[in-house]
C-alpha cells in the first residue's frame, strides 16, 4: 500500500490520488487477503535485506511462502541480485500518462534476481 501511495504522490506518475481509491477498490475485488506478517517471513526478509530494502524483502518472503510470483512496479527488486526463490513480475506504464491497467509493459525476473532477457537467462545472478 505504501508503494501505491508513493506512486500517487509523484507528479509524473500516471496513478494520481483519485486513481488510488479506484485501484484499492479494484484490488479488493480480487479478494486479496491482507494478513499479519509471520515470524518466518520476518526472518527471511532479514536475510534478504542485504540486497533489498526491508519492506520489499517482506513482500518477497510472503510470495516465497505462498509459492506465488510477486507483482511489483519496482524493477529494483528483480535486479537486486538477492537469492530470491519466487518469480518477480515487474509492471510499468508503457507510456507516461497512460491510465493504470490500460497499457503496460511486463518484465518477469527469474528467481535469484536474474533477468531472463539477459544472456544466461539470469543464471549469472545466482553465481554471486
Amino acid at each position: 500500500m505504501s508503494g501505491l501511495r508513493a506512486a500517487a504522490n509523484r507528479p509524473d506518475h500516471p496513478l494520481n490520488t483519485a486513481g488510488l481509491t479506484e485501484a484499492l477498490r479494484d484490488a479488493e475485488s480480487f479478494e486479496i487477503l491482507i494478513e499479519a506478517t509471520p515470524w518466518a517471513d520476518v526472518h527471511r526478509a532479514w536475510a534478504l535485506a542485504d540486497a533489498l530494502r526491508y519492506p520489499d524483502a517482506i513482500y518477497v518472503a510472503a510470495a516465497e511462502r505462498h509459492g506465488t510470483a510477486l507483482l511489483t512496479a519496482d524493477a529494483r527488486i528483480g535486479r537486486s541480485g538477492a537469492p530470491i526463490r519466487c518469480e518477480i513480475i515487474t509492471i510499468a506504464p508503457a507510456e507516461s500518462g497512460a491510465p493504470p491497467g490500460c497499457s503496460s509493459a511486463v518484465a518477469p525476473s527469474m528467481p535469484g534476481g536474474g533477468d531472463p532477457s539477459m544472456p544466461g537467462g539470469g543464471d549469472e545472478a545466482q553465481d554471486r
